[in-house]
């Protein structure tokens, strides 16, 4: 909702002045096929998944002066085949294209950059049958899910001055996969 995306703006300029680092970290998923999803499920998903960081990213520039923006994407769509998430991977591919578009839109002055996390023990893959998980766990080299602090630290690191010359990349954290 940009009215909310604006009055968040709003009051963290209000209360800190400036923004020196933006991570847009919104996904949800249908997890139905193809043919299953309704065009409402679909837009919704895109709006949340894609136009959502679209418009906070676009609103929070002005008052960003230096600083990053890191976009959460995922391996899904890009690196991992999985047909019965086509409405998550399709948004998770235009977030890596957003980013490197605002990369280059908002040159020289603030960085953007994307972490395409693989598989995280978070509650979005708490619902999913055990077997499921295990299955992917077989097929990550390192045997196990993320944790959401492993994340985390690399969304940290590109907001640090380590990254500073990090720009229009797509990390991808997903333990081998």
């Amino acid at each position: 909702d940009e009215d909310q995306v604006k009055t968040m703006i709003h009051d963290v300029i209000q209360k800190f002045g400036k923004i020196d680092a933006l991570v847009n970290n919104a996904g949800i998923i249908c997890d139905r096929s193809f043919q299953d999803i309704t065009l409402d499920e679909c837009k919704r998903i895109m709006n949340v998944n894609v136009l959502g960081a679209f418009i906070v990213a676009r609103t929070a520039a002005p008052y960003m002066h230096g600083g990053c923006i890191v976009n959460i994407s995922s391996t899904a769509g890009s690196k991992v085949v999985a047909p019965d998430c086509l409405d998550y991977n399709i948004t998770k591919i235009g977030v890596q294209s957003l980013t490197r578009d605002l990369a280059f839109q908002f040159r020289p002055d603030i960085r953007v950059n994307a972490v395409a996390p693989g598989w995280v023990d978070t509650r979005m893959n708490a619902d999913l049958p055990e077997s499921c998980i295990q299955e992917a766990k077989e097929k990550i080299y390192l045997h196990r899910l993320a944790t959401p602090e492993e994340i985390a630290h690399v969304i940290y690191f590109l907001c640090s001055d380590q990254a500073s010359y990090v720009n229009g990349a797509v990390i991808t954290v997903d333990g081998g996969y």
